[in-house]
Order: structure tokens, then C-alpha cells, then sequence
């Protein structure tokens, strides 16, 4: 063998040497590069495995959150609604008040008749009132059981799940 390398000199018998030299490195290359892409999948699927639960779990309670958070409004629309007729009732009922006291001062016949009128009206006014109060305290109460804490510590965790699987997709986009 000569030490000669270029290529026109060479025998086949060093150029076939070169080549199978060069043929093991590519081999090994496409081995680390195999190796490598086994090792990113296995580190994909577990990460798969792992977090998707913890999203579908997060989003699950974030869903009953959101229900919870749509029945105590619609509650409170209701109460709202319940104070405006205890209001009106209330209006109603002063007037019906102003006019009975009127009419006994002028009718002095009638005045206990009318007195008794007033009094049931005033008691029928009062159990309205004490209706509606107890519907608007049942509301406050409920809407005092909201754990805002919780459900801001819900949006943030889904938003920490979230937002590295987003950047993640994104790369392949």
C-alpha cells in the first residue's frame, strides 16, 4: 500500500477500504440519529401521558365551576327580579295604605272596619317582604359560597397546562 492519497492513484482495494469506512460512520450516524428520535418519542408519549389527565381533569372542574357560576346568576337574577316586585308590591301597598287611612278619616263610620283593612294589608305586606328577604338572603348566601379563589387557581392551572402544549403544537404548524 502507498501513502499516496489521491484518488487516481489509490488502488480499488484502498478506495473500497475508504468506502466501507465511510459506509460504518454513516451507519452509526443513522443509529445515534434512530436512537435519538426513539428517546424524543418515549419523552412525548410520557409527557402525554401525564399531562393530558391533569388537562382533562382541570377542564371537567372548570366546567362544573362555570355551571355553578351560571346557576348562581341566574339565581341572582331572580332575586333581583323578587326585589322588584317587593318593591312594587311595597309601593302598592303604601297606596292602598294612604287611601284606607283617607277614607276612615272621612268616613268615621267605617273607621275601624277600615283600620282592620289596613292592618291586614300592612301584615299582608310584611309577609311579602319577609318572603322576598329570605329569597335574597338564600342568594347572598349562595353566592358567598363561590370559592373565587379556587376558580382563579383553576384558570391559572388550566392556563400553565395549556399554554405549553400551545407552544409546543405551534412548532409544527
Amino acid at each position: 500500500m502507498t501513502t499516496n492519497t489521491a484518488p487516481e492513484t489509490r488502488s480499488a482495494e484502498e478506495l473500497l477500504a475508504e468506502l466501507l469506512q465511510n459506509q460504518k460512520k454513516a451507519t452509526r450516524n443513522t443509529r445515534i440519529a434512530s436512537f435519538a428520535n426513539i428517546v424524543l418519542v418515549v419523552v412525548l408519549l410520557v409527557a402525554a401521558v401525564t399531562l393530558v389527565p391533569k388537562a382533562v381533569a382541570l377542564i371537567a372542574r372548570m366546567q362544573t365551576t362555570l355551571a355553578e357560576i351560571d346557576t348562581l346568576t341566574q339565581e341572582a337574577s331572580a332575586v333581583a327580579e323578587n326585589a322588584n316586585t317587593i318593591a312594587a308590591n311595597a309601593l302598592e301597598l303604601s297606596d292602598g295604605a294612604g287611601e284606607l287611612i283617607s277614607n276612615a278619616l272621612e268616613l268615621s263610620g267605617g273607621a275601624s272596619e277600615m283600620i282592620g283593612n289596613a292592618n291586614e294589608m300592612i301584615g299582608n305586606a310584611n309577609r311579602v317582604i319577609t318572603q322576598n328577604t329570605d329569597a335574597v338572603t338564600e342568594a347572598v348566601q349562595k353566592l358567598n359560597g363561590v370559592d373565587f379563589a379556587k376558580l382563579n387557581e383553576a384558570i391559572t392551572n388550566l392556563n400553565n397546562v395549556v399554554r405549553p402544549l400551545s407552544e409546543f403544537f405551534q412548532k409544527f404548524t
